[in-house]
Formats: structure tokens, sequence, C-alpha cells
């Protein structure tokens, strides 16, 4: 397999889109990352089923040299909050009952967007049916991936917000409990407007390539801290990365 570089780890620049900015965050999803991205104990693996190893460790070395990490994000000033929306400066209105109640202080917002691109997408697809193992840990490789993009997308919010002495919220996601999907993911790509030689939406809200997500963080001195992320997960009660880490993504 080929290496694929889009751009320079870690590098970031200006869209032709003035309100944009693109960035090519480094990823360092190892075994571990893959393994706890599908509900897994690295330690209990390790110890007992090597072999899940080796699949995890081929797939991390496989997703490395076929991700292409990407993000493309604007930060837009809040014009004001007004029943359970936010109206954005220069247009765009974000609305929901948890834009309510997480954003409702936000002076600031993160609008963004991530992919692992299609090449990797494409792979897993194939290996599902030539070796539905290896399929399984590269598709763990993804999930991981963008999680680490999204921690990645928060780590910058933060300095962001600390600049001017203001919080960060947790990422917020279209799909969560209080933001319905379709409604979310319209509200976001109708003002991102991203790249679609490289994300698309489709019409059920769902976006591809698969491994992708889409996220609003806000910044602001009335800002809450402390939230868990599963807090609005509708699946939170029966997940399995319960207990694993997985879900700790803003680190």
């Amino acid at each position: 397999m080929l290496r694929h570089q889009p751009g320079a780890p870690g590098r970031y620049r200006q869209s032709g889109k003035k309100h944009l900015t693109l960035f090519y965050p480094p990823l360092t999803v190892d075994a571990d990352a893959v393994l706890l991205s599908q509900g897994a104990d690295p330690l209990v693996i390790r110890a007992r089923r090597p072999h899940l190893v080796s699949l995890a460790e081929q797939a991390a070395r496989e997703g490395a040299l076929l991700a292409e990490p990407y993000v493309e994000w604007a930060v837009k000033n809040v014009r004001r909050f007004q029943h359970q929306s936010l109206e954005l400066e220069g247009g765009g209105v974000l609305s929901g009952e948890l834009i309510a109640s997480q954003l409702a202080g936000a002076r600031q917002v993160i609008l963004g967007v991530a992919t692992l691109g299609f090449r990797i997408e494409e792979t897993i697809r194939e290996l599902m049916i030539s070796d539905p193992p290896l399929g399984l840990a590269l598709d763990g490789y993804g999930t991981a991936g963008v999680d680490e993009l999204v921690a990645w997308a928060c780590r910058r919010a933060d300095d962001i917000a600390s600049q001017s002495h203001w919080n960060a919220s947790i990422p917020i996601s279209p799909g969560l409990i209080g933001w319905e999907l379709g409604a979310g993911q319209a509200q976001l790509f109708g003002i991102l407007k991203p790249d679609e030689t490289r994300v698309r939406l489709m019409s059920s809200g769902q976006m591809t390539p698969r491994k992708s997500t889409t996220f609003v963080i806000g910044l602001g001195e009335a800002i809450e801290t402390g939230v868990s992320p599963c807090a609005f997960c509708s699946v939170s009660e029966s997940c399995r990365y319960k207990g694993s880490g997985h879900q700790n993504i803003k680190t």
C-alpha cells in the first residue's frame, strides 16, 4: 500500500472560502487505540488473545498509510441567542435543545467537519469481503482516528478560548440527544459548505466517507465545563465503550 500525504502533518492553510481554515493534523493511533475503539481492554486482549493484537498492530500500520486526516472549520461570532437558537454573525443559525442547553452563553462558536478520507473507506469495504477480521480492525482504526481529530480540535479550541480567558464547551454533534441528526447536519453543512471532494452529506443525514464527523464547540466565559458528551448519547446506558476511555474525547 502506498503512502498518501494530503498535506504536511500539523500544517494548516486558509481555504479559498475565506471563512474556512483547513488543517491536516497528524494521527497517532496505535494498536491499543484500535482495540479501545472496538470496546476491548488492551491489557486483557494482550494477555488472552495475542492474535487480535497482531491484527490491531497491522491495522494501525496500514491505517497510517491510508488515512488522509483533514479538518475544515470556521470560527463565528454569536450575534444573539433567542428561542433555543444561536444566530451567527455573517449568517447562519444553530438551533435545538442541546444547542440551547450547552451553548446559550457562547460568545463564539467553532463549526467543524473532520474526515479520514475516501482511501481508507474503500479499503475497509474491500477487506470486509476479502479479510473481514482485518477489515474490522481497520474500521476500528478509522473510528479511533476520527475521535483523535475531534480531540485535537478540542485542544485547539481550549487554546483559543484561554486567550480571552473564556471556557470551551464539549464538542456537540448532530445526532446527540437534543439535536436531531438531519436538522443539525443541514445547519452545519449550510454554513460550512465543506469541500465535497473530501466529505459529502447524504439525504439520510449521514456523511460519506463514513469515517467523518461534524461538531460545534462553544467559546465564552459563561460556557459550562466538566460536562461529558456521554450525557447526551442515546445509547450511553448500553455503550460498549463505557469504561474504556474511548469516549473521553475532550482530553
